[in-house]
Order: structure tokens, then C-alpha cells, then sequence
């Protein structure tokens, strides 16, 4: 006598392919998680440099103000000065990281001091050959 219906063969085939695809979707999380793990300890070790570096700018800008007069160097940075047509200032560079730095410039008065420029920049060396890859077929 046959009977009708799903036999065991089947059932079978459906639980490999369940079991085959939850792992195959395991590794890719896996494999994801990984790739953001590694990506967030950059972020943050770029974001503790820039908080240090900022730490370090603040002093340097109080060092200088309680002095009255801008030193050539602070807490081993190199203070240069810095005229324009507007403004004479102060400027130096904290290190971030070893492909950023930030770069301050301050104007300063008698009793405070005014942030120019506070911002975080490239030290890596960008070559500019002036031409662009372009496929000719």
C-alpha cells in the first residue's frame, strides 16, 4: 500500500537547508560584527587623540595668556606667530594621531583670547600630478 503525502526524504532536505542557511547568515554576522568592532576601536582611538589634543591646545592657549607673551614652545609644541592684515596671532599644531593634527590659531588680548582657527587636519602627504585616470576602453 503507498501513502500520500511529504515522506522523510523531504523533510530531510528541508532541515539541511535550514540548518545550512542559519549558519551561512551566522558567519556573515559574525564576520560583520567583526569588521564594526574594528572600525569603532579606530573611531575611538581617533576621538581620544582629538580630546587629548584639544586638552593640550587649551593649556597651551592658558600658558600663554597667564604669560603675557606667546614662547616658542609649549609643552613640546612649536609656537609661531602669525600676522595679517587683520590680526596678529598665535599659531601651533597638537598631534591627534599619527595622520591627523589640529591646528589652532588664536589672537590674544589682554586678559583673553579669541580662536581663529580650531580645526582638525591631514598630515598624511598628498602628491597632486594634476591628471586623472581615465579608461580608454
Amino acid at each position: 500500500m503507498s501513502r500520500g503525502g511529504v515522506g522523510s526524504g523531504s523533510a530531510t532536505i528541508v532541515l539541511v537547508f535550514a540548518i545550512l542557511s542559519l549558519t551561512i547568515f551566522s558567519l556573515i554576522s559574525y564576520t560583520s560584527a567583526g569588521t564594526d568592532k574594528t572600525q569603532t576601536v579606530a573611531e575611538l582611538r581617533l576621538l581620544e587623540g582629538y580630546y587629548d589634543a584639544d586638552a593640550l591646545a587649551v593649556c597651551i592657549l592658558e600658558e600663554i595668556l597667564s604669560a603675557g607673551a606667546a614662547p616658542e614652545a609649549a609643552h613640546g609644541v612649536g609656537i609661531s606667530l602669525v600676522s595679517s592684515s587683520e590680526y596678529e596671532a598665535v599659531m601651533f599644531t597638537c598631534p591627534i594621531s599619527e595622520l591627523k593634527e589640529l591646528h589652532v590659531e588664536a589672537v590674544f588680548y589682554e586678559d583673553a583670547y579669541e580662536i581663529i582657527k580650531w580645526k582638525m587636519r591631514d598630515t598624511s602627504a598628498h602628491e597632486i600630478d594634476g591628471s586623472l585616470p581615465v579608461w580608454t576602453g
